[in-house]
C-alpha cells in the first residue's frame, strides 16, 4: 500500500490501523507517491486531493492500468467543484476507487476497508459517471456532493456545510436550473446507494440499514419508498440498480 497523507493527524489516524507494516510505504509528496506506484507491485493507494495533481496521478493509473497492474484507489478529499470534477474524471477512467470525505467518514475505517482482501466495490463512481454523461449543469458539483454525502442519511445543511455554502445558496441554485430540492436529492442518492447494497452486492435490507444510519430496516424502507415509490425489496424483485439509476439521472 502506498500512502501520501500530507496531515500529520491523519497519518496517526493510519498507522494505528496499519500500524508496522512492512508493505506500507509512506510518501511526503504526490511526486514519490506516483513514482512508487510506477516503480512497485503496490495495488493500493491512498491519495490525498489536490487539484494540481489530478492530472498526474490519472497519467499513473492509465498506465498501471496498461501494464496489468490493478490498483484500488482510496481518495481523500473534501467537497468542491473541483473535487467533483476529479471524481468525474477517476469515474471515466474505470478505477477501482473510493471516497473518503472530510468532515464526514472515518478515514481509519476506509483504509481499513481497502486493505482487506476482497473490498466491495463502492457505488459513488458508477453513479457520478452516469451523473457526467448526461447534461453538465452549472449544479453538477452539487449533485456529485450529494451522491458521495448520500450514502448514509444526512441533512441538507450538512451537505451545504461540507460544501462551503449556505442553505440558501444551495437550494438557489438548483431552484435557477429547476432542479430537484437538496432533500430530494439526498433522498434519490441513499435510494439509489441502497439499490446497489441490495441488488448489486446483495446485502441483506438490515445490513443496508445500519450503514445508511437508520434505526430500523423499516425507517429505511419508508424512507426509500418516500423518494422513489417502492421499497427495497420491491425494488429489488421488480428491477436492478441500473434501472433506478437510470430514473435517477434523468431528473438532471
Amino acid at each position: 500500500m502506498i500512502i501520501y497523507l500530507p496531515n500529520v493527524a491523519e497519518q496517526q489516524l493510519i498507522r494505528k490501523v496499519v500500524g508496522g507494516t512492512s508493505s506500507i510505504r509512506w510518501c511526503s509528496s504526490p511526486t514519490l507517491a506516483l513514482a512508487s506506484l510506477s516503480e512497485s507491485n503496490a495495488t493500493t493507494l491512498v491519495w490525498d486531493f489536490n487539484p494540481a495533481t489530478t492530472r498526474s496521478l490519472l497519467t499513473a493509473l492509465e498506465r498501471s492500468q496498461a501494464a496489468g497492474q490493478a490498483i484500488r484507489l482510496l481518495v481523500r478529499t473534501d467537497l468542491s467543484r473541483l473535487s467533483s470534477r476529479a471524481v468525474v474524471d477517476i469515474a471515466r477512467a474505470g478505477v477501482d476507487a473510493r471516497i473518503s470525505l472530510k468532515g464526514l467518514d472515518e478515514l481509519s475505517a476506509d483504509v481499513e476497508a481497502l486493505a482487506s482482501q476482497s473490498p466491495e466495490p463502492a457505488a459513488e463512481f458508477p453513479i457520478v459517471s452516469e451523473l457526467a454523461s448526461r447534461r453538465r449543469s452549472a449544479s453538477f458539483d452539487i449533485a456529485v456532493g450529494a451522491v458521495m454525502v448520500g450514502r448514509r442519511r444526512v441533512g441538507v445543511r450538512t451537505l451545504s456545510e461540507l460544501m462551503g455554502l449556505s442553505v440558501r445558496t444551495l437550494e438557489a441554485r438548483l431552484k435557477a436550473e429547476r432542479l430537484p430540492v437538496p432533500e430530494a436529492l439526498l433522498g434519490w442518492s441513499l435510494s439509489v446507494h441502497t439499490m446497489w447494497r441490495v441488488g448489486v452486492l446483495r446485502w441483506s435490507v438490515k445490513r443496508a440499514d445500519i450503514v445508511a444510519g437508520f434505526g430500523t430496516c423499516e425507517s429505511l424502507a419508508g424512507y426509500v419508498r418516500r423518494h422513489v415509490g417502492a421499497r427495497p425489496a420491491a425494488l429489488r424483485r421488480s428491477g436492478d440498480f441500473t434501472e433506478l439509476l437510470e430514473r435517477f439521472v434523468s431528473l438532471f
